[in-house]
């Protein structure tokens, strides 16, 4: 997901060079391109955005809370055998077949997780990156560089538009589904139709 990021904010950044205020007028195809004039260069924490924005808390809340579950599921079933095996009265093979559902549900609820966070971090990056775009042209920004990429050398705190695209994403609203975490209405009918 990182590299993803990195590179569309890379992508960005090379199509968001020719549309700020300042635009460099039209060179031979082939030639080289006057250097522009105070280029605009942001820096987002794209890290922060997830994690102190609205939707990104909505969607970090969701998975806990489903992980929560599961784990209360997982813990429920080794009481169960617990017991069972305390007993006594239960043979080897039906604790055997317990302890591997235990396993089975331990296994299977690691693999839900990743895929529910990784999920919730390309849905974030939907809704992200269409606002950097109307942020950047609306600033005039050039290049918006992502803070917690691994791209960056260094970059100066003043460059550093964090708090601004937080609020302006909690501006627009944007809620993830209530019922299942990283599954929209329009992601939810995909899989129906299947």
């Amino acid at each position: 997901m990182k590299r993803t990021v990195v590179l569309l904010l890379v992508v960005l950044s090379l199509a968001l060079a020719g549309c700020s205020k300042n635009e460099v007028k039209p060179v031979a195809k082939g030639a080289l391109k006057p250097a522009k004039k105070n280029p605009v260069i942001v820096v987002v924490d794209l890290k922060r955005v997830t994690m102190e924005s609205e939707a990104g808390k909505a969607r970090f809340e969701a998975i806990k809370q489903w992980a929560q579950k599961r784990q209360a599921e997982i813990r429920q079933k080794i009481a169960e055998y617990n017991a069972s095996e305390a007993m006594g009265k239960t043979s080897r093979k039906k604790l055997k077949e317990m302890q591997a559902e235990i396993s089975r549900l331990s296994q299977e609820s690691s693999r839900e997780f990743d895929k529910r966070r990784i999920q919730s971090g390309e849905e974030m990056t939907k809704l992200f990156d269409p606002l950097i775009d109307k942020l950047a042209k609306k600033n005039g920004w050039d290049i918006v560089l992502n803070k917690s990429g691994q791209g960056d050398l260094w970059t100066s705190d003043a460059l550093d538009e964090t708090d601004y695209v937080i609020a302006q994403l909690s501006k627009a609203g944007t809620k993830p589904a209530a019922e299942t975490p990283g599954i929209t209405p329009k992601t939810a009918n995909k899989g129906a139709a299947k």
